[in-house]
This record gives structure tokens, sequence and C-alpha cells, in this order.
């Protein structure tokens, strides 16, 4: 994967994209002994990619983890001085969207109540077991 580095003549990155997997690695190297904040543009393999796992190596400080979250499509991390961050993500199924909500029922106490909506990702669902198109049914069970 091709990276570019604006801004900061003491920063290098590199990034690797795992297709069989779905895991992008960015590896962060800071050379001076400033600390880096980096705005970092998330591309758009693997979908789904919403958290970073990052690492972070300094002076004195070894393999510190942390996440990093990715907002719409960028991340932001700070690189210590002289220090290297590894920032590791996968995609995934995105969540479901709602995209038809459910009518109101009036129900008495512990009746079981069957609401259909519809969900704009198909690959994600919540279901109820044994429904005939389980990708389309949720169960609410109401208790006193």
């Amino acid at each position: 994967m091709n990276t570019t580095v604006t801004g900061s003549p003491d920063l290098n990155a590199s990034a690797y994209y795992q297709a069989d997997n779905q895991t992008l690695t960015v590896v962060l190297v800071n050379s001076s002994a400033t600390p880096a904040s980096v705005q970092l543009a998330v591309p758009p393999v693997p979908a789904g990619l919403l958290v970073f796992q990052t690492f972070t190596s300094s002076e004195g400080n070894y393999w510190q983890g942390s996440t990093v979250a990715v907002s719409g499509t960028q991340a932001s991390v700070s690189v210590p001085g002289y220090g290297i961050v590894t920032l590791y993500g996968a995609g995934g199924a995105l969540a479901p969207s709602i995209s038809s909500q459910p009518r109101s029922q009036t129900v008495n106490a512990c009746a079981t109540v069957r609401f259909n909506v519809t969900a704009n990702n198909p690959t994600a669902s919540a279901s109820e077991p044994g429904s005939p198109d389980s990708s389309r049914f949720y169960r609410v069970v109401l208790r006193p």
C-alpha cells in the first residue's frame, strides 16, 4: 500500500493490507525528539474498520497497547519522540442500519411480540431463532 507523509520530514510511514484476512497494519516512525501528532487518512479497505489496536514503543516504554477510533475516514494518533507506533485494524461486517421502524403495539405483560423491520445491511443481523426469514425479525419479551 502506498503511503505519503506531509508536513513532517521526521516522520516515516508504511502500510500493509492483508486481503485474505481483511487487516490493515500501519507503522509510524518518528526520528525526531519532538512528539508528532498524526492525522491518518484511513483507506476504504478493509471495509468496516472502526478501531485500530495500537502498540507504541519509545525510550523506556515498549509495546504499550491502546486503541484509536476511526472517525469517518480519519484516525488521530500521537507518535512520541524517537518512537514507533504500530496500528492494526481488522475490517468486518458493517452493523445493520434499520431503514423502516416497527409499528407500536400494546400488549399484556409477559407477552411475546414480533416486530417486522427492514435493515440496510443484509450481511449482519439480529434474529429470532427459527424464524422463516431470520434477517428481518427481532424478538422482544416484556416482563413486569
